[in-house]
């Protein structure tokens, strides 16, 4: 699964609501994030989302593209 980011959130924590823990959209585990030009991100899942820490340092600052796996 691709998600993109349209702007940089100030606290550099992007929050995924659909893909929250229990979510009908992604039931099974999140294994992996990754940034698209970048590396592995840190994340944690609960009930109110996906949330990825994003790096000091974007490939872009515009938009950007998160790689969801399981």
């Amino acid at each position: 699964l691709y998600a993109i980011v349209l702007a940089i959130p100030a606290d550099r924590t992007v929050t995924i609501k659909s893909l929250a823990s229990g979510s009908a959209f992604w039931p099974d585990k999140i294994g992996r994030v990754r940034l698209l030009g970048g590396g592995r991100l840190k994340f944690t899942r609960d009930a109110s989302g996906l949330c990825v820490t994003l790096p000091e340092t974007l490939p872009t600052p515009i938009a950007f593209a998160l790689k969801i796996q399981g």
